[in-house]
């Protein structure tokens, strides 16, 4: 990667779903960019990323938070395999521990530690992100994709489940300026664009949710 959070993280020649140029450039995500960064400086014990796909978030975090404990999960076993190869490929195979499935067995067992939850399951995150469920989840930090585009009430319905145990910041997603990569100037307008798309199919914002 060029750029970004994870800049140097090695990438491998496929992806769990979507456009990998995005993360090659570095713009992948780059609503996040800033709060990921805070995250880092965060001495959290464990980051859990549900629905780790290819690993972006699980081998990056694993390769700039060198005292926290990585756990990802999905349910995919190709993206498991993916997200395994990435790490070895990055040199913190030993430090990510990879499973199929993230629930309240999981979340429970990490009560009363210093946690951030990272997740990304395609609507999924109205199950898993309940505290009345799971109420070990008001202790944690979560950083969250709300699907809006598979379920319309879904950012409304998970922010208002956390308004009194956590401060909130919502992200919408923005565009793009190809103008800043010079690997980008000399192609043709539509592969610009090509080149920068993620692959969304309608509007995913973002939320981070830090525990008072």
């Amino acid at each position: 990667m060029r750029s970004g959070p994870f800049q140097g993280m090695t990438l491998l020649n496929r992806t769990s779903e979507g456009n990998v140029a995005p993360k090659l450039l570095g713009c992948y995500e780059q609503e996040l960019h800033d709060v990921i960064e805070r995250c880092i400086e965060t001495p959290y014990e464990y980051v859990v990323n549900v629905g780790c796909g290819d690993g972006y978030y699980a081998v990056g975090m694993a390769r700039r938070m060198p005292n926290s404990e990585i756990k990802a999960y999905d349910l995919h076993e190709g993206r498991r395999v993916l997200c395994r190869n990435a790490a070895k490929e990055n040199g913190v195979g030993e430090r990510v521990s990879i499973g199929a499935e993230c629930g309240a067995e999981e979340l429970t067992a990490l009560t009363g530690r210093r946690v951030l939850v990272v997740c990304d399951i395609e609507g999924g995150e109205r199950e898993l992100l309940d505290p009345e469920r799971i109420p070990a989840l008001r202790g944690f930090d979560i950083l969250v994709e709300l699907h809006e585009n598979l379920d319309k009430a879904l950012p409304e319905k998970i922010i208002a489940r956390f308004a009194e145990s956590h401060e909130i910041e919502r992200f919408e997603h923005q565009g793009r300026d190809h103008m800043a990569f010079k690997e980008l100037e000399k192609i043709n307008q539509f592969d610009q664009f090509l080149a920068l798309w993620e692959g969304r199919q309608g509007p995913t914002p973002w939320s981070f949710m830090r525990a008072k």
